[in-house]
């Protein structure tokens, strides 16, 4: 039995081309060599409001009455479509409007190509697009790019605000660590150089034993410079503050700093005049600067360079503290700085989040404090810093430091001729400091009481009510520390003169201690000369002003 194959039925051409161009998604027009429409498909039909049947045989520009980008008719000589009849060019337009049936405009991108047959032009066809849809896409995408932007830099703005609360915490906590340390070097060294002062008074000048004597307070004083410049970085260093002309130290700094610098290093200065006057410490700014001058010079290392030295003064804002060291919020006003630039090779972002933590060095023989020193100095003076560098265009380091305005000047220390005699309660909770300091001061005359906490020493001042001429007090204790003790002595004994002893600065201590009646400040380590020459200096004082 034959089988008969199926055959699809293939459509003529003609009804085949018609069904392609009915299935298209865009307009398309035909028009004819006078501009008459000949065709249009059933989505550019209903794109304009009309069924094909109302379009076929109109006038193609009268139709669809485009208007250009400003809202104007095209006359039929400017029309687009009638032109590529007449000069048989296509034309590619992406922003007009076609007109609708109810006479509103809709927006299009439409292209009009020639039809040819044996060479000459016999019509055209006309292909569009509604881009009302596109625009709103393409609007659509722009605002999300924006938002995208947007949502980028408050994102990129956070982590640089991230970052620099990160560098504030970690300069914060570096220097709480730092002050710590110190703190406790300086009780340990107190007792050291106490003890030597002590053996080296009872030892015959004859005596082997003063050359060792000798190296151990040599030693001790080494290490008292090293706790020093650790209080510096922690900003609760001793600050003696009185006016100082930046360019003149800058200068004589300069002039000592460069015999002590490789002979291919050359020092320049471009010196701002009538800078105002600072109120700082001048031995902390020399360190500063020269600090600031060497390590320049050993980055520029042995093909030697120029370390360039510039002073100014600028009215400043937050803005130009935004990428500081520390990062923290300063008062606006003017600024006196001082900039050291090198021609050296400069530090890439790796190294320049480091340079400021303690015993960090690129270098084979430093120490790793010459710019921790620096900031030190620059938080105790409430001044900023900014560092500029890349790799290959050196370094530039600019300390921006608060002007001087009206200040009271500082009184002198002096009084009355130093009393010797009395007892004198010594509270600390190093059982060092405490043998040490009774031991000088029984030394020098004095009947001595310790004790080793707060509560202890407040007993004792209840035992021995009406005998006790002042007290020796430590700031850094448990339970109780210094001010509390402070507070409630004053309770008991309103005028009681109290010898404060820290290793912090006085400048740091005085505030807290503010108002609290007959208090002096002594600083660790110290000596037994020093001691008991304050202790004398704060018992002539009280005595003088008792009625």
């Amino acid at each position: 039995m034959s089988q008969r194959k199926s055959k699809t039925r293939r459509p003529k051409l003609a009804e085949y081309v018609r069904l392609l161009l009915e299935s298209t998604a865009g307009g398309i027009v035909g028009v004819d060599a006078g501009g008459r429409i000949t065709f249009i498909n059933h989505a550019g039909a209903e794109l304009l409001g009309y069924t094909p049947d109302e379009v076929v045989g109109q006038d193609v520009h009268s139709l669809f009455h485009h208007d250009g980008a400003a809202g104007s008719s095209h006359p039929p000589q400017e029309c687009p479509i009638l032109r590529t009849l007449s000069a048989g060019q296509g034309c590619r337009i992406d922003n007009e409007c076609f007109r609708r049936k109810n006479g509103t405009a809709v927006p299009v991108g439409y292209s009009s190509q020639p039809v040819r047959q044996d060479g000459v032009v016999s019509g055209a066809v006309v292909t569009f697009n509604d881009i009302s849809a596109q625009r709103t896409a393409e609007e659509a995408l722009k605002e999300s790019e924006l938002d995208l932007t947007e949502r980028r830099r408050a994102e990129a703005d956070g982590l640089a605000l991230e970052k620099r609360l990160f560098e504030s915490q970690k300069l914060e906590s570096l220097g709480k660590l730092a002050g710590g340390v110190a703190h406790v070097f300086n009780n340990l060294l107190t007792v050291i150089q106490g003890h030597v002062e002590m053996a080296t008074a009872q030892t015959p000048a004859t005596s082997p034993l003063c050359s060792h004597l000798q190296e151990i307070a040599t030693a001790a004083q080494r290490a008292a410079e090293l706790a020093g410049t650790m209080l510096v970085y922690s900003g609760k260093a001793r600050i003696s503050s009185r006016l100082v002309d930046l360019n003149t130290l800058v200068a004589d700094t300069g002039r000592l700093t460069a015999t002590a610098l490789p002979p291919k290093i050359v020092l320049h200065y471009r010196l701002a005049d009538n800078l105002p006057a600072l109120d700082a410490d001048a031995a902390q700014l020399r360190q500063l600067v020269m600090n600031l001058m060497v390590n320049a010079a050993e980055a520029i290392g042995d093909p030697g360079g120029t370390v360039t030295v510039s002073t100014g003064v600028v009215h400043a804002s937050d803005g130009l503290f935004a990428e500081c060291y520390p990062n923290r919020a300063l008062p606006e006003g003017e600024y006196v700085y001082v900039e050291v630039e090198d021609t050296g090779c400069g530090m890439d972002s790796a190294t320049q989040a480091r340079v400021f933590d303690p015993f960090f060095s690129t270098k084979f023989t430093g120490r790793g404090l010459g710019l921790p020193t620096v900031l030190g100095i620059v938080r105790a003076h409430e001044g900023t810093i900014l560092l500029r560098s890349r790799p290959g265009s050196g370094t530039t380091f600019t300390v921006f430091l608060p002007a001087h305005s009206a200040c009271a000047a500082k009184e002198s220390r002096g009084g009355p001729p130093a009393q010797r005699t009395g007892v004198i309660l010594v509270v600390d909770d190093e059982e060092g400091i405490r043998t040490l300091a009774q031991a000088l001061l029984e030394n020098e005359g004095y009947s001595v009481l310790t004790a080793a906490d707060g509560d202890a020493a407040l007993d004792t001042l209840r035992q021995h009510d009406g005998s006790i001429s002042a007290v020796v007090l430590d700031v850094i204790m448990p339970r109780m520390n210094g001010e509390q003790v402070l507070r409630e002595i004053r309770d008991m004994k309103p005028d009681l003169p109290v010898l404060v002893m820290s290793g912090y600065s006085e400048e740091v201590l005085s505030p807290r201690f503010e108002g609290m009646g007959a208090v002096s400040f002594l600083g660790k380590p110290f000596s037994g000369a020093v001691l008991c020459s304050r202790l004398g200096e704060l018992l002539g004082n009280a005595k003088t002003q008792k009625p």
